[in-house]
């Protein structure tokens, strides 16, 4: 017997009513997505931390069809993951998708870099989708959310201090991860 994504693979890609929550909503992937999954029938929670730019982007997304909910935070603690999470829960009642398009990068060379920077940028693209992670896939496991939810860290490109070790085991074929992001 064919399964039906066998039958209907496309049926994959289906966000029709489903619910996403988009961290880094303001950013070019997270605005990207949002605008995606709302033109394709979704319905997202962003979050970023410039409401202003927030805003723009919940317009955008309203604009090509959306219902949107908006979050002015970054996930920078369990509490400002389970806001967002909430958030979606009380606009949507649930939450299929979690994106999480939100990180920074300090460019430069890994010996100009402080520890300060190099902990700001660890704690922005670690820890913010670890909590996000933690909340929403703790949510997924409480209501038995079995093979239905997904969730996505974008990146465009690693940092540029981690730039010349990705060529290098690219070159050497030990690294699964390094592809185009790890071109200049």
């Amino acid at each position: 017997m064919i399964s039906e994504p066998l039958r209907n693979p496309l049926s994959l890609f289906d966000v029709k009513g489903k619910s996403a929550i988009v961290t880094g909503a303001t950013g070019a992937f997270g605005r990207a997505t949002a605008i995606t999954l709302s033109a394709l029938g979704g319905k997202v929670t962003i979050a970023g931390s410039n409401t202003k730019e927030l805003e723009a982007v919940a317009e955008e997304c309203d604009s090509v069809g959306g219902e949107v909910c908006m979050v002015p935070r970054r996930p920078d603690t369990l509490e400002d993951a389970q806001a967002m999470l909430d958030a979606a829960l009380k606009a949507f009642g649930r939450v299929d998708q979690l994106v999480v398009g939100s990180g920074y990068n300090k460019a430069g060379f890994i010996q100009d870099l402080s520890l300060d920077d190099w902990q700001a940028v660890m704690d922005a693209n670690v820890r913010g989708p670890w909590f996000m992670a933690k909340v929403v896939g703790g949510y997924w496991i409480k209501e038995k959310v079995k093979g239905q939810g997904r969730a996505d860290v974008v990146r465009a490109r690693p940092p540029r201090q981690h730039l010349r070790l990705h060529r290098l085991l690219r070159l050497e074929g030990r690294d699964g991860f390094a592809d185009a992001r790890a071109r200049d």
